[in-house]
């Protein structure tokens, strides 16, 4: 984690997947608007977002189509 971090992302094998085919796919411009939300969030800041049970959150994404990513939150300021 960086200086300014405030969390750590620690990602499932379905989201490196999906976020692998978002890169090298026509959906750069979401593949851009994911890496530099989750880029935010390590900094703490959350943005649209909302609980969806059992610890998880949903990051909401305005981007043509709705988009969402659920994260666990997790104690000692883990993701």
């Amino acid at each position: 984690m960086g200086q300014e971090d405030k969390y750590e992302i620690k990602n499932h094998a379905v989201f490196d997947a999906w976020y692998k085919d978002l890169e090298v796919s026509r959906y750069t411009v979401l593949y851009k608007k994911v890496r530099d939300r989750l880029t935010n969030v390590k900094k703490g800041c959350f943005g649209s977002h909302k609980p969806v049970g059992d610890g998880v959150w949903e990051l909401r994404f305005k981007s043509g189509q709705q988009h969402d990513i659920d994260l666990a939150k997790r104690l000692s300021k883990e993701l």
